[in-house]
């Protein structure tokens, strides 16, 4: 198994992550670092992770987000399968072996995943993302509507484990113009390819949410746009696989993600890209009201939605989307 790890900014978390994951009782891992030009103590600690364990090999290239570091690092993965992990989080020590076992036995199987929790910057557990109760092998399509659904295992690359193969059929496997939410579009083309998917009931892996993180907060700036390209990047890999529930489906987590970030593009004054954001949401935006099944006059997120498109005053608006 090649495990790839960007690491940027996370001096904090890094030791308490390689020990999560040289540890695994999986032990025939190639571990690759990838140093973003951290600004840390972050490059010597890679290399001198690297002088302790031999699995372990160290790259360090300039700054160029999280989506180049995990391209440059699938670039030198030899393994027959391949994870990418974030260095603030922990893996549960038979994460890895549980993962490659189905993929192992089954030829068909092109990818594994498991259950994870979300945790604080002190581990305090969040959330368990599952809610399966046993283990099953599904298709591309039932894979696709799970995770892009967020029902069980949501679109995040950590607790999945993927056939080397299957990857290399998609260049670049990650786009490195997107900050935000790189995992959307990259999990709906890896799944467009694969056979089978298996899904293990087992919560394996630990999400940590912190400030300063790339998946954390709510303020707007221009990464917020790439993650807008990536939810329109997501649709159009989606219907690719013409499946009309999971067209659905997606449509429903667009507007869910971009609605949120249209509420930060109204605050800002950007009033063109607000009314092209408007526009993009009305057909999704009908679907999640029918899913929701809550009355109009009781939805606020509706009324939030309508005071934009009537071009409310801002803080006032503001007001309404956080009391």
């Amino acid at each position: 198994i090649s495990v790839i790890i960007p690491v940027y900014g996370v001096e904090d978390y890094l030791d308490e992550c390689l020990e999560s994951v040289v540890g695994q009782t999986y032990k025939n891992l190639e571990i690759i670092l990838v140093d973003d030009g951290s600004k840390d103590n972050c490059p010597a600690m890679c290399d001198a992770w690297a002088k302790k364990d031999s699995r372990i090999q160290v790259i360090h290239k300039e700054n160029g987000g999280v989506s180049s570091a995990r391209n440059r690092g699938f670039e030198c993965a030899t393994g027959d399968y391949v994870i990418f992990i974030d260095s603030d989080d922990l893996l549960h020590l038979e994460m890895l072996e549980t993962l490659a076992k189905p993929l192992n036995e089954y030829p068909d199987v092109d990818g594994a995943f498991c259950g994870f929790s979300s945790m604080m910057e002190n581990g305090e557990i969040l959330q368990e993302i599952f809610k399966q109760t046993h283990d099953q092998c599904v298709d591309r399509v039932s894979a696709a509507k799970k995770v892009i659904g967020k029902q069980y295992y949501d679109v995040l690359s950590p607790n999945k484990l993927f056939r080397r193969s299957i990857l290399q059929e998609i260049s670049p496997l990650y786009d490195e113009t997107i900050r935000y939410g790189e995992d959307t579009p990259w999990i709906t083309r890896v799944l467009k390819n694969a056979r089978k998917i298996y899904l293990s009931s087992k919560i394996l892996f630990y999400y940590r949410k912190r400030p300063g993180s790339t998946t954390y907060g709510n303020r707007f700036d221009e990464k917020r746009l790439g993650e807008y390209k990536a939810q329109h990047q997501m649709l159009d890999a989606v219907k690719q696989y013409g499946d009309q529930e999971l067209i659905n489906i997606a449509k429903i987590r667009f507007y869910i993600w971009v609605s949120g970030i249209w509420r930060m593009v109204y605050q800002t004054g950007n009033q063109k890209l607000a009314d092209q954001m408007a526009e993009e949401l009305r057909e999704p935006r009908k679907l999640w009201l029918a899913q929701e099944g809550i009355p109009v006059w009781k939805n606020r997120r509706l009324w939030v939605d309508k005071m934009i498109e009537w071009k409310f005053p801002k803080k006032f608006v503001h007001w309404v989307d956080t009391i």
